[in-house]
């Protein structure tokens, strides 16, 4: 009897690994940049991909824009199927998100007083976003961090990642340094870049 309990487990054990090993993978990106940014070579590296979703993508976002959107559970419609942000969320295997280099961009050249502080405000927008992100998903969400636009402030975007970091630990949220590869604005092959780095990182 004791034999065909531990048979009956070990295929049991075997099928449960089988299952996990060949999910179908639900790939959600959220960013403010464009729809063609690193996503669509990272989308290529993902084993079991089933569905890829960058239907949200908004240029020029800021960070309260996708805040406004998940609270009122943003509805469009793809192939005459209804889909809200919200329902995304909750179904994606893997979210990375990059967003809240728009009001980076409009804010650099400030006095390094005025950055600071408009800084300070993104990080309680930022922590929001985290709370309302894992409100809806337990699975891994990756955040692409802040580049320098300019040559100005340095020392304000090393501020910005690192209480970023402290804030994403906190929901477990994964940080993507892509701080020093980018330079003014990102090109395809900072894009090929950052999806090995995730291909190779996570």
């Amino acid at each position: 009897m004791k034999k065909i309990i531990f048979i009956i487990t070990c295929l049991i054990l075997v099928l449960v690994i089988f299952k996990l090993q060949n999910k179908d993978i639900y790939y959600l990106n959220l960013n403010s940049i464009s729809n063609n940014d690193y996503s669509i070579y990272y989308k290529d590296n993902i084993k079991n991909l089933k569905y890829y979703n960058n239907n949200f993508n908004i240029e020029e976002y800021r960070i309260t824009d996708l805040i406004r959107d998940i609270k009122d559970n943003k509805e469009i419609t793809i192939n005459n199927k209804k889909q809200t942000i919200e329902n995304s969320i909750i179904k994606a295997d893997i979210i990375t998100i990059w967003i809240g280099m728009n009001e980076i961009k409009y804010k650099i050249n400030s006095s390094p007083d005025e950055l600071y502080s408009y800084s300070d405000q993104l990080l309680i927008d930022m922590e929001e976003l985290f709370m309302l992100l894992r409100k809806y998903s337990k699975e891994e969400i990756i955040f692409l961090n802040f580049y320098n636009p300019s040559n100005n402030n340095d020392e304000v975007i090393i501020y910005l990642n690192k209480k970023l970091e402290t804030i994403a630990s906190e929901y477990n949220i994964k940080i993507l340094d892509i701080s020093k590869i980018i330079k003014n604005n990102p090109t395809d092959n900072n894009y090929k870049t950052i999806s090995n780095m995730l291909k190779n990182n996570f």
